[in-house]
């Protein structure tokens, strides 16, 4: 739970889409697993890079984001800045602008009229979007439908910030609304990003235990292994083993089914010879065959209701109870 996870933000170009489809080329798998064991070994920096939804980002010639995860420990801040200048050496080896790192984007809609377009080729609007540190940038106009309503008119816009920029979208969005003359509640805009700082825990304490749990199954299991290979192998070079705890199980499972069909097998006797419209005193002095059809039928039925005692239990009716 000591440690600290620092995350970076950048803009992958087109051209590294194609790097980033790691499920398609085997060698960009094996240059990514040497990155994490070098960041691992070298660095004592945990290295993970968030995989590529591709419908999210339809268009092949756009610019989408993608996040990188540094966990370290705090007690060597060092190791973090030198892993962060080797990732981004990575990153300009693959084409990356490293201007974009920590760069996010955010979209939203204004009600577009005559006089919205009107104003806004009055505005400055780049000069507005300094005052607020984030670059605003104007997308074609579209129509939008609403489901039961009479289609309108919209402007969409594009703002391009840092993440240190974040906390200030809600202003600049009053300060548009207030200029274009609509209301704020009237803006269509997907959730308004959150500001999230560059380093936070980790762990909480159940993703910890959690962590901890996995590695420790991760672990046992590789023992369990390692002891059936070994065991395997002294089978070969002539050793004999006792039986395993699976065999003592199963010999004790068997000991008890005999004992209880036994118990069963004397009850159900015992319930023959009290119930006299059974058959003729011939049949109800006879011995059962614990083999016969029928007594396999009435030893099924009762059996839920016994249990793995030597005693046992008073049989709760059955097949052959009731006359």
């Amino acid at each position: 739970m000591g440690l600290v996870r620092h995350e970076i933000d950048y803009l992958a170009t087109p051209n590294m889409r194609e790097y980033y489809k790691l499920h398609k080329d085997e060698e960009v798998i094996k240059e990514l697993q040497e990155l994490h064991l070098l960041f691992k070994n070298d660095y004592a920096v945990d290295l993970q890079i968030n995989e590529t939804n591709e419908a999210d980002h339809p268009d092949p010639n756009a610019h989408w984001p993608i996040s990188v995860y540094l966990t370290y420990h705090p007690q060597y801040p060092h190791q973090i800045k030198d892993g962060q200048k080797h990732l981004h050496q990575f990153l300009a080896k693959q084409g990356l602008d490293l201007s974009t790192i920590n760069k996010r984007s955010f979209s939203a809609s204004f009600p577009h009229s005559d006089a919205v377009a009107q104003t806004l080729r009055n505005s400055d609007l780049a000069a507005i979007g300094k005052q607020y540190n984030i670059d605003i940038t104007l997308e074609p106009e579209v129509t939008v439908k609403p489901f039961a309503e009479e289609p309108f008119d919209v402007q969409p816009f594009s703002f391009s910030f840092y993440r240190n920029a974040t906390k200030n979208i809600p202003a600049l969005l009053n300060h548009l609304a207030t200029l274009l003359d609509v209301k704020t509640s009237n803006i269509l805009s997907p959730p308004l990003p959150t500001t999230e700082p560059d380093t936070y825990p980790a762990y909480t304490k159940l993703g910890a235990y959690d962590k901890a749990r996995k590695e420790f199954y991760e672990v046992r299991h590789q023992q369990d292994i390692e002891r059936r290979v070994a065991r395997e192998e002294a089978l070969w070079t002539g050793a004999e083993f006792g039986p395993s705890p699976l065999d003592i199980g199963m010999q004790l499972e068997d000991q008890k089914y005999e004992e209880w069909r036994d118990w069963a097998t004397k009850e159900i006797t015992a319930i023959r010879q009290l119930s006299g419209s059974s058959g003729s005193a011939l049949d109800q002095d006879a011995l059962l065959d614990p083999q016969a059809d029928d007594i396999n039928a009435a030893l099924d039925e009762v059996e839920p209701s016994v249990p793995g005692s030597k005693r046992g239990q008073t049989a709760q009716g059955g097949a052959l109870v009731h006359p």
